[in-house]
């Protein structure tokens, strides 16, 4: 019956959870209880446990089962918990995990995936967890993360992931890429791919790239933008590195106008006559690594003067110079900015980030279609020369 006599009480006065046995009063032993008519012993339910000085059953505490007549309960191992009855233990659910001392199942950090449910593991440069964070599968196409990242970002536009898919390279020459696009596509025949290969163009042409030279003057027309490529990152120094450009008349006279880029950490920029000093970028200038940046400086004249900065086919600055908001040294600069007089601009020789150039040209259709007009120059390598 589990009866043992231990206690030598008078009937009526037995401690909780003992009965009366004609002479003593006699308690359950350990993983039994009385019944309901205190006739007898019972064994304990599963999920349920009772230890001396106990005088009932009680269900075991979280994550801790029993098999039925426990004086103990078995704690769960790690990745698995207590059902609500207290009677198994079940396995974590996938991309989930519990250590022991867990009160329960909880899902892995980002970039992580459970390993046998007992702990999180982070997945690698190039990886990323799948659905239910149960493996590391590759980034999608198109997509890269580097050690740095938690998780998969799109390629900028014109690149396209590694064979690791831990970082984006320039498509080549002649091909083309774009975020539905996710390899590099062989332009059509008839056109040539932009600078940042996002399109294949067949209405555009580029002059040829030429070695910059410093404190020398360059023809230019106004009605064409000029294109500057600088190394791939930023060489910081001592003292910061600049692009420099400014814009003369026929006189070798200065018209009062420049545009300055400077590096040293986050590019900035000042425009002469406009900026009371180095801001910036409203929107800052794409990183991506091994891939030349190539900087589009438009002088844009129509109602009003606009400098518009592109990097990389990026719009990273768009300013009207007639505006107090944004032009603090002279909110009229645009009369300073003769932009009808312009006719040669000048690498100064504080530039030391600029080593090429040439003129970008625009609404200029190739005749029959050709890709390479005379005196132009497309980044197909056989129009180069």
């Amino acid at each position: 019956s589990g009866i043992n006599a231990e206690y030598g009480e008078t009937e009526g006065y037995c401690p909780s959870g003992t009965n009366w046995d004609y002479h003593y009063c006699n308690e359950c032993r350990v993983g039994y209880a009385l019944k309901s008519d205190e006739t007898d012993c019972e064994a304990c339910p599963r999920g349920q446990y009772r230890s001396r000085g106990m005088s009932a059953c009680r269900q075991c505490a979280p994550n801790k089962i029993s098999h039925g007549g426990a004086s103990v309960c078995t704690p769960c191992l790690a990745g698995t918990f207590a059902n609500d009855e207290r009677t198994r233990c079940v396995n974590c659910k996938p991309g989930t995990y519990r250590r022991t001392y867990m009160s329960r199942c909880e899902s892995c950090p980002i970039n992580q995936i459970t390993t046998y449910n007992k702990y999180c593991t982070s997945c690698k440069e190039g990886l990323t967890p799948n659905t239910d964070q149960t493996r590391c599968v590759n980034c999608p196409n198109g997509t890269y993360k580097d050690k740095t990242m938690l998780k998969c970002a799109d390629c900028p536009r014109g690149t396209i992931h590694n064979s690791k898919r831990n970082a984006c390279v320039s498509c080549p020459s002649g091909t083309y890429t774009n975020q539905t696009v996710d390899k590099c596509v062989t332009c059509p025949r008839g056109t040539i791919s932009n600078p940042w290969k996002s399109a294949c163009d067949g209405d555009k042409y580029y002059w040829k790239w030429s070695a910059v030279k410093r404190n020398v003057m360059i023809d230019f027309d106004p009605k064409n933008s000029i294109e500057i490529r600088t190394t791939p990152n930023y060489i910081v120094r001592t003292t910061p590195d600049y692009v420099k450009v400014g814009f003369y008349d026929k006189t070798n006279s200065s018209v009062g106008a420049a545009v300055t880029i400077r590096f040293s950490g986050v590019p900035m920029y000042y425009i002469s006559s406009c900026s009371r000093e180095y801001t910036k970028f409203p929107v800052q200038p794409p990183s991506i690594r091994g891939m030349d940046k190539i900087w589009r400086i438009t002088v844009q004249k129509s109602s009003d003067v606009r400098i518009i900065i592109q990097c990389n086919g990026v719009e990273v600055l768009n300013m009207w110079l007639y505006n107090q908001k944004t032009c603090y040294y002279n909110p009229y600069s645009f009369g300073t900015w003769r932009v009808d007089d312009i006719t040669q601009l000048m690498f100064s020789s504080e530039d030391r980030q600029s080593y090429y150039y040439r003129f970008f040209k625009s609404d200029v259709i190739p005749e029959d279609g050709n890709p390479c007009p005379d005196n132009a120059y497309t980044v197909l390598p056989e129009c180069a020369g």
